[in-house]
């Protein structure tokens, strides 16, 4: 086994948790049982500096060997940073584990923070086509040198296993990108938290959580505001420990012959709709055929506590 390792300049490492290790495997399939982990890329944030390691098996043999070395790393660590890795890479190492009777009981200890789960759960307001790695980069302005996914480098690794060595840094450098581009998505994460917040006359509301149904729109998330409570006929607010829940009734009915849609009736408020979406003065969209219109709805919020708080 290959053991890679440099030291990392991140040029802002404030937002980022000191002591965490941000990982990600690249396995020979999708089988626990049948795969193999071939490689394991880290980024250790330390308080002095930031530490990337690679550990890339050559042979089969080498796998026992790769998650031991692994596993060592982490064991003080406070928290695993990772891509869908609740899902796909924590599972996939456990199984592994279990196949050569590992004891990682270790990984069931420590805080893990999955940005795929981060990320979607947070994207209100962003539009953003599927939440894949490279979906989010191109997002974010980020794009990489490297080419292949990592189903393309399966052939790939097993070429390099019976022997073409020269692919090596073909294998590393999908598996570096992966690993050194987190930071940053790490920090995307501030600001979704800002885009789904609405500040109001030096109190701010952070959306968490939208559901619209055909009759109901219920808002959840946190407020800086300890304890309030509010009731009209047309909406309810509810503050308490700094945590908000918003209910307003809403309409339904069709838009035209083939599309049904979700609106209010405006009764005088200034709402502009963010969509290119025709329709009458009097009624303001928040769903259109399948598609929710969340900034719709967020502009609709925020006229209300406008209206609340403002004064």
């Amino acid at each position: 086994m290959k053991i890679i390792e440099k030291e990392i300049q991140i040029s802002d490492t404030s937002a980022l948790t000191k002591n965490s290790v941000f990982f990600d495997i690249e396995t020979t399939g999708f089988s626990r049982q049948s795969a193999r982990i071939y490689l394991i890329g880290t980024l250790e944030i330390g308080k002095e500096n930031n530490i990337f390691r690679q550990y890339l098996t050559e042979t089969q043999a080498d796998e026992k060997v790769l998650l031991k070395n692994f596993l060592e790393q982490i064991k003080k660590k406070d928290l695993l940073i990772s891509f869908n890795g609740e899902s796909f890479d924590l599972p996939f190492i456990k199984a592994r584990c279990e196949k050569y009777k590992i004891d990682c009981k270790i990984l069931d200890e420590i805080q893990s923070l999955d940005l795929y789960k981060e990320i979607k759960a947070k994207s209100l307001f962003v539009s953003l086509e599927n939440y894949k790695l490279k979906t989010i980069e191109n997002y974010m302005g980020i794009y990489r040198e490297d080419l292949f996914s990592g189903g393309d480098l399966i052939s790939l690794y097993y070429e390099y296993e019976n022997g073409d060595k020269n692919l090596e840094n073909i294998l590393l450098l999908h598996n570096e990108e992966d690993i050194l581009n987190m930071p940053n998505l790490y920090g995307f994460l501030d600001h979704l938290e800002k885009t789904n917040t609405i500040r109001v006359a030096g109190q701010s509301f952070t959306i968490e959580k939208i559901s619209l149904k055909k009759n109901k729109l219920e808002l959840t998330g946190l407020s800086t505001i300890p304890l309030a409570f509010l009731n009209s006929q047309n909406f309810k607010l509810q503050i308490k420990d700094k945590s908000f829940f918003f209910e307003s009734l809403v309409k339904s009915g069709p838009y035209d012959e083939e599309t049904t849609c979700i609106y209010l009736e405006k009764n005088g408020m200034d709402l502009i709709c963010n969509y290119n979406i025709p329709c009458p003065d009097e009624i303001y969209l928040l769903k259109h055929d399948k598609t929710q219109l969340n900034l719709n709805i967020k502009t609709y919020f925020e006229k209300i506590l406008t209206e609340i708080f403002a004064d």
